[in-house]
């Protein structure tokens, strides 16, 4: 009486670049040598076979954006009586027309990994440095810690000193929105740190190792 069928199309385009450069070569000194790698990601739902939106709240499905797209309830606010407590009249919602607004992707946009080498004496140094960045995260950890539990065990409900985009989040999610809680999920880490050392061969042969790392 039924039957699936597969109705949407997607795209995915992006470019990908890998340069390696020497950045230091002394002739019997220290070597560098660093690569870099980076990519791009378009990722766009073209078709849905007219059908609506697949809705997984706060993300969804929907044709023209990336998949699983972050899409809530936008929201200003202003602390108007210089007090640092952001309040409920201080907050302004986006009316129903605007309830489902783009706020980004849950893929990363762009990627970039450093790798650079140091050589020098028998020495050997590796380090890789990864980044990414244009995509969003949903924090339903703090949001529930802030808003669902017993005891609002956040310092966003229970300090003054909290920033005010955290307190405005706060209030968003009673209101009706997790705008607030959808964060940029960026980074910049140093992922590995490595050093070689090539043991002299005297050494070696007693300890019966070529290098220790």
């Amino acid at each position: 009486t039924s039957q699936f069928v597969n109705l949407g199309r997607v795209l995915n385009a992006g470019h990908e670049l890998t340069l390696n450069v020497t950045a230091l070569d002394m002739r019997s000194g220290p070597h560098l040598d660093v690569t870099f790698s980076g990519s791009t990601n378009t990722n766009r739902l073209l078709d849905l076979g007219n059908q609506p939106a697949i809705v997984f709240n706060p993300q969804r499905h929907a044709q023209g954006y990336p998949l699983g797209s972050y899409f809530q309830q936008k929201y200003t606010y202003a602390d108007k009586n210089g007090d640092h407590i952001i309040s409920r009249s201080e907050m302004t919602i986006g009316d129903t027309a605007t309830a489902h607004e783009f706020i980004g992707p849950v893929l990363p946009t762009r990627q970039l990994a450093i790798t650079p080498t140091f050589r020098y004496r028998g020495v050997q140094l590796n380090a890789l440095f990864d980044m990414r960045g244009g995509n969003y995260l949903y924090n339903d950890t703090e949001e529930f810690r802030c808003t669902s539990s017993a005891f609002s065990n956040c310092k966003a409900v229970s300090d003054s000193t909290a920033p005010l985009a955290d307190q405005a989040a706060a209030i968003g999610k009673l209101l009706g929105t997790s705008y607030g809680y959808i964060q940029h999920a960026g980074y910049t880490k140093l992922r590995q740190l490595s050093a070689t050392v090539d043991v002299p061969a005297a050494l070696g042969r007693r300890m019966n190792v070529n290098n220790l790392a």
